[in-house]
């Protein structure tokens, strides 16, 4: 079995945008006819860079891949690293690289008949917990307007939007307070230093939510690391009597010591992971003791090759894993697939119960039920992709 052929597309997403504007697929077919399907991470990398997406893409498996035999995926996979990063990579390799290890562990698991997770360990849980960040489905509910970040900066919409997914069955529901700030048309510098009027603000939204939800529901707080050291030991200390769950990306990724100061003055977990690639990105994150739940994304971080290093990885650390998802079905069939198996699996990232859009470019369901998921069952990653559907959404 031998890989003949690699398909890419860029899919436009509807609104209200669930997972990204656009969503980067790639296709492998083997000269037997098996066909195995990636994602790349696409947030703020590639939006802008479609065309480099189709090209870059095409050129790796041409180099890297093609007439290659993708049963020796570790091997294949370390060459392309090797190649394409002068092994210190971004998230623009680490993304491309991802969606062909996704390709190909889906065609590894296709051809031995089993879903990806019998061959990193076999299936540790029946459910998967899953939550999602507050939003409505409805793309012209004004709430979404003029994006779908509008509700976060009114605790009276989020104590509303808060109740209503919890009666859904959500068991843990994310928000990020401070992204109020684009529906005003604010771009604070990165790192910013929070003003009083921003503390307030997340401190109503808090209230709202553990007034509205109870102990029902967790809450974790996504800030997608915007603040200053200063700011979010200030923001944690405000924050530590609502019990979240966990503080996530309090501070940039880029500076793993200022996030361990973090860390160190909150009794909140403190969560990371998503904007890294390779195990050795998360290994300076673990040896700072800068977090307790780690975030890999198997559309960027190096695919499932690198999930199950960094899953390893934080089990010695008795780190918790969640893996991050902002993508479309392939990367979070991915997630799935790891959480199924990972014994140190904590909770799902998923993009509103990966319904809507989602299902549309598939033949079943995900399965979302009641805020778990069941693990994938079919063959490969789980799914099997309507390429029709796909090739109309195309751009």
């Amino acid at each position: 079995m031998l890989l003949k052929e690699c398909k890419i597309y860029v899919v436009a997403t509807p609104k209200p945008y669930f997972g990204g504007k656009n969503w980067f697929f790639i296709k492998l077919v083997t000269d037997d006819g098996i066909e195995g399907w990636g994602e790349a991470y696409s947030q703020k990398i590639f939006y802008p860079l479609k065309e480099s997406f189709k090209k870059l893409s095409a050129e790796i498996f041409e180099h890297c891949l093609k007439g290659r035999d993708p049963m020796q995926r570790s091997y294949l996979m370390r060459q392309a690293y090797n190649e394409l990063s002068a092994n210190r990579p971004g998230l623009m390799a680490g993304s491309l690289l991802s969606a062909f290890d996704l390709a190909l562990w889906d065609i590894a698991g296709k051809s031995m008949n089993v879903p990806v997770y019998q061959m990193i360990g076999g299936k540790f849980r029946d459910r998967i917990r899953a939550y999602s960040y507050l939003c409505r489905p409805e793309p012209d509910h004004p709430d979404n307007q003029p994006t779908r970040h509008a509700m976060w900066g009114n605790p009276d919409i989020i104590r509303e939007r808060s109740l209503e997914m919890v009666e859904e069955g959500f068991t843990a529901i994310k928000f990020d307070p401070l992204r109020y700030l684009v529906v005003k048309g604010i771009e604070p510098p990165i790192p910013y230093s929070l003003t009083l009027d921003d503390l307030k603000l997340v401190d109503d939204c808090m209230a709202a939510i553990r007034d509205a939800v109870g102990d029902r529901c967790d809450i974790l707080l996504g800030t997608h690391g915007q603040m200053t050291t200063a700011s979010a030991i200030t923001l944690a200390k405000l924050i530590e009597p609502y019990r979240p769950l966990w503080f996530e990306e309090p501070v940039p990724p880029e500076n793993v010591k200022e996030m361990a100061k973090v860390r160190k003055s909150t009794s909140i977990p403190i969560a990371s992971g998503e904007r890294l690639s390779t195990a050795f990105e998360f290994q300076r994150l673990l040896e700072e003791d800068a977090v307790s739940v780690v975030q890999p994304d198997p559309g960027s971080c190096g695919g499932i090759t690198e999930c199950v290093k960094i899953m390893n990885l934080c089990q010695v650390h008795y780190a918790e894993i969640a893996p991050h998802v902002s993508s479309g079905p392939i990367v979070t069939a991915a997630a799935l697939q790891i959480a199924a198996a990972a014994p140190n699996f904590l909770m799902q990232e998923n993009v509103y119960k990966s319904e809507h859009f989602t299902s549309r470019l598939l033949t079943h369901s995900m399965g979302w039920d009641n805020g778990y998921f069941k693990p994938l069952e079919r063959p490969g990653l789980g799914i099997e992709v309507d390429e029709k559907e796909v090739l109309r959404h195309c751009v």
